[in-house]
Protein backbone atom coordinates (compact mmCIF):
# COMPACT_ATOMS: atom_id res chain seq x y z
CA UNK A 1 0.00 0.00 0.00
CA UNK A 2 3.05 2.41 0.98
CA UNK A 3 3.00 5.44 3.03
CA UNK A 4 -0.55 7.12 3.57
CA UNK A 5 0.06 10.87 3.71
CA UNK A 6 -3.94 11.60 3.51
CA UNK A 7 -7.03 10.17 4.98
CA UNK A 8 -11.05 11.24 4.93
CA UNK A 9 -13.57 8.73 6.66
CA UNK A 10 -17.77 9.42 6.81
CA UNK A 11 -19.26 6.12 8.84
CA UNK A 12 -19.28 3.94 5.70
CA UNK A 13 -16.43 4.74 3.78
CA UNK A 14 -12.66 5.59 4.53
CA UNK A 15 -10.54 7.17 1.75
CA UNK A 16 -6.87 7.47 1.41
CA UNK A 17 -3.93 8.49 -0.98
CA UNK A 18 -0.74 6.61 -0.77
CA UNK A 19 2.84 6.96 -2.45
CA UNK A 20 5.43 4.20 -3.16
CA UNK A 21 8.30 5.75 -0.70
CA UNK A 22 10.82 3.38 -2.34
CA UNK A 23 10.43 4.78 -5.74
CA UNK A 24 8.42 7.29 -5.35
CA UNK A 25 5.57 6.24 -7.30
CA UNK A 26 2.24 8.02 -6.94
CA UNK A 27 -0.47 8.83 -5.39
CA UNK A 28 -2.62 6.02 -5.21
CA UNK A 29 -5.97 6.62 -4.41
CA UNK A 30 -7.87 3.68 -1.69
CA UNK A 31 -11.64 3.42 -1.05
CA UNK A 32 -12.76 0.98 1.70
CA UNK A 33 -16.07 0.37 2.38
CA UNK A 34 -16.34 -1.23 6.00
CA UNK A 35 -19.72 -2.26 5.40
CA UNK A 36 -18.71 -4.84 2.75
CA UNK A 37 -18.61 -7.86 1.93
CA UNK A 38 -14.41 -9.09 2.74
CA UNK A 39 -12.91 -11.28 0.57
CA UNK A 40 -9.68 -12.73 0.81
CA UNK A 41 -8.63 -11.34 -2.14
CA UNK A 42 -7.74 -8.18 -4.05
CA UNK A 43 -11.15 -7.92 -6.31
CA UNK A 44 -13.76 -7.67 -3.66
CA UNK A 45 -16.18 -5.39 -2.73
CA UNK A 46 -14.80 -3.79 0.10
CA UNK A 47 -11.71 -2.10 -1.48
CA UNK A 48 -10.43 -0.83 -4.18
CA UNK A 49 -7.47 0.75 -5.36
CA UNK A 50 -6.43 3.57 -8.65
CA UNK A 51 -3.31 4.67 -9.93
CA UNK A 52 -5.37 7.15 -11.80
CA UNK A 53 -7.54 10.45 -10.15
CA UNK A 54 -9.67 9.81 -12.76
CA UNK A 55 -11.04 6.54 -11.93
CA UNK A 56 -11.30 7.15 -8.75
CA UNK A 57 -13.70 10.16 -8.99
CA UNK A 58 -15.51 7.59 -11.48
CA UNK A 59 -15.61 4.91 -8.51
CA UNK A 60 -16.69 7.29 -5.67
CA UNK A 61 -19.66 8.56 -8.30
CA UNK A 62 -20.68 4.58 -8.98
CA UNK A 63 -20.80 4.53 -4.81
CA UNK A 64 -22.56 7.86 -4.59
CA UNK A 65 -19.40 9.03 -2.72
CA UNK A 66 -19.74 13.19 -2.33
CA UNK A 67 -18.88 14.50 1.06
CA UNK A 68 -15.76 12.44 1.91
CA UNK A 69 -12.68 14.95 2.11
CA UNK A 70 -9.41 14.16 2.46
CA UNK A 71 -9.38 16.12 6.00
CA UNK A 72 -6.63 14.68 7.76
CA UNK A 73 -2.86 15.84 5.98
CA UNK A 74 0.66 14.38 6.34
CA UNK A 75 3.73 15.28 4.85
CA UNK A 76 4.63 13.10 1.98
CA UNK A 77 8.30 13.50 2.26
CA UNK A 78 9.33 12.95 5.84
Amino acid sequence: MGYVFAVGNDSRYIIAKTIDRAHWIGPYFHIIDTKGYYNTNMDNNNYWEFSSEFEYHQKLAELGISNIKFDKQYPEDI
